[in-house]
């Protein structure tokens, strides 16, 4: 009798640990400013990327025709860029702004593709230190001259992806 209690509990623990736990995201559209929309992916149920189109390209993110980039946000002089990074690339991966500006860039690391150490980024301007996946920082500096700004491995300090502010 005990031996087959014990048996049917096991069975039981050994069934609901190998089903397969489905997770859904909420059903939230966002509206993109192309005005498309888009919804929440897997794994962690942020949303997905809005599309670039003409309609998002202003005349002043057009500093330099081969280096556009999405502009955040103006106010009055100062500049704020969102970075998003992951083990490969910078997105965008240039910002142009003028000689004086204040300018702010917020550094955020993707929740995949990053190494779990997360990235730092360096330059001139700024070090961030050690931003972890899914998380941000940012750094704020006057526009003096033209730099590279690089993502690193924070633990073995191996170069993954340079980007560059362009000082007009």
């Amino acid at each position: 009798m005990k031996v087959s209690v014990l048996f049917f509990l096991l069975a039981i623990i050994f069934f609901t640990s190998c089903t397969e736990q489905r997770m859904n995201c909420t059903l939230e559209l966002k509206t993109c400013p192309d005005g498309s929309s888009i919804g929440r992916v897997l794994p962690f149920c942020d949303f997905a990327t809005c599309p670039v189109s003409e309609k998002n390209i202003s005349a002043e993110n057009i500093l330099l025709k081969e280096h556009t980039t999405p502009l955040v946000k103006t106010s009055g002089e100062e500049k704020i860029f969102t970075i998003f990074a992951d083990d490969r690339s910078l997105n965008p991966d240039s910002i142009s702004v003028k000689k004086g500006d204040s300018v702010k860039m917020i550094f955020k690391v993707r929740r995949d593709e990053v190494y779990y150490g997360g990235l730092d980024f360096r330059s001139d301007y700024f070090t961030t230190g050690t931003i972890g996946y899914g998380m941000e920082n940012s750094s704020e500096f006057v526009a003096e001259r033209t730099f590279e700004f690089s993502s690193y491995w924070p633990k073995t300090q191996h170069l993954k992806a340079t980007g560059k502010v362009y000082v007009l």
